[in-house]
This record gives C-alpha cells, structure tokens and sequence, in this order.
C-alpha cells in the first residue's frame, strides 16, 4: 500500500519474510524508481502526441531559468 515504507515498517516487513532489510529497501527504491520512469515515458509520448513540438516551432528559442541561476535560451 504504502510506495515509501519507513525503517521500521521495511523492518517488519523483513522479517515477515524473512529477508534482510536492505533487500527490502532495494525492492521499494528500484519499485519505485520504476514507476517514475514509466510515468516520465507516459508523460514524454503525451507531449510528442500534441501540438507542443511541432515542426514549425522547432527553431523557435526557449527561456529556461534554474532556481538562482541565470537564464539561458534553448534551441528547440
């Protein structure tokens, strides 16, 4: 049920099954890391899908600011 156990949970779980618990640790972070990187392949093909990335707007220039860094311009 719950995607990020905490240790004491992961624990329990363990011994449950008798397992050491930094295998379980392992199953929930690749899980889970799993699962963020099918919802990044998800979101990917939803924008190719749509309009966003036409032809026409491929040479047009993009504003990207990181948090306290300056901007820069990307070339689509």
């Amino acid at each position: 049920k719950n995607p990020s156990p905490n240790d004491i949970r992961m624990g329990e779980i363990a011994k449950m099954l008798d397992l050491n618990r930094d295998m379980v640790r392992m199953w929930f972070y690749n899980r889970n890391r799993k699962e963020r990187l099918l919802e990044e392949k998800r979101r990917r093909e939803t924008y190719k899908d749509t309009s966003y990335f036409d032809e026409k707007k491929s040479n047009e220039t993009v504003e990207v600011e990181k948090k306290g860094r300056p901007s820069i311009n990307i070339k689509r």
